[in-house]
């Protein structure tokens, strides 16, 4: 779950991660051009937005 990385708050969003025994020991975060951004940006929106649907029906 992203807690600020990339700007990101509060989603399940595929982004880069290290792997350890555990599972996920950190979120990596890449350097962007504008155009990755805006277009991770759009995703996670998209993401959000499904989210609240699926949490108006139950």
């Amino acid at each position: 779950m992203c807690e600020g990385e990339y700007g990101i708050n509060g989603l399940f969003v595929g982004v880069p991660v290290k792997l350890g025994e555990k599972g996920i020991e950190q979120i990596l975060e890449i350097k962007l051009n504008a155009e990755e951004s805006a277009a991770l940006k759009r995703s996670a929106e998209a993401v959000r937005l499904l989210c609240d649907q699926v949490n108006k029906l139950l």
